[in-house]
């Protein structure tokens, strides 16, 4: 069923907007099919209840979108902030041996590890093309709701990164000591603003 959209709400956009809207709101739709489709696979409650909760607040954020694009009026709801489900903002370090890691060939070997992996690499995507749509938006109400979801969509996915590394199924390398401070030591010193 197709809705009107008046002149005025249609002619409020840019044409190059609308099109990164129209790839900002693929990338959410196609990361909540993907949560639904996944979501018979999980098996760790922990990763479910985040699941649930992504899914819910990514509807909330398509939601908000397709009515500032419908009507182009700042909505009624405001967009929250994403509380991640988590109290363990901390990353354990280092590499394990482990098998090589290859594609699944069937849909029984689906599990805990390649659902969050998917997730994680969705969210990453929609951070993307929501910090593109956001820069090229020149409605404000669309531009400053697309810009706010930004750093919600960067908390899911840390949230998935954490629960990842806790499981042993995302490591993260680190160098030795004296290597990491010459790194920090080459980033240089804070300067005064002018």
């Amino acid at each position: 069923m197709m809705k009107h959209i008046s002149d005025e709400v249609a002619n409020s956009f840019g044409g190059h907007e609308l099109m990164m809207t129209k790839e900002a709101i693929g990338s959410i739709v196609g990361t909540l099919e993907h949560l639904h489709l996944c979501k018979k696979d999980v098996q760790d409650k922990q990763l479910l209840d985040i699941l649930i909760s992504q899914t819910g607040y990514l509807t909330q954020v398509y939601n908000l979108i397709l009515h500032v694009c419908h009507s182009a009026q700042e909505p009624k709801a405001k967009l929250e902030a994403y509380m991640m489900h988590t109290n363990n903002n901390m990353t354990t370090f280092g590499l394990t041996e482990k098998d090589p890691s290859t594609p699944i060939m069937t849909l029984d070997q689906v599990d805990d590890q390649i659902v969050s992996t998917a997730l994680l690499s969705h969210l990453k995507g929609i951070a993307t093309i929501l910090t593109t749509a956001s820069i090229e938006a020149t409605h404000p109400v669309l531009r400053r709701l697309l810009a706010d979801s930004i750093h919600n969509i960067i908390e899911m996915a840390f949230e998935i990164y954490l629960y990842q590394n806790e499981k042993g199924y995302y490591e993260v390398p680190q160098y030795n000591s004296a290597d990491m401070k010459q790194l920090i030591i080459n980033f240089g010193l804070p300067i005064q603003t002018p």
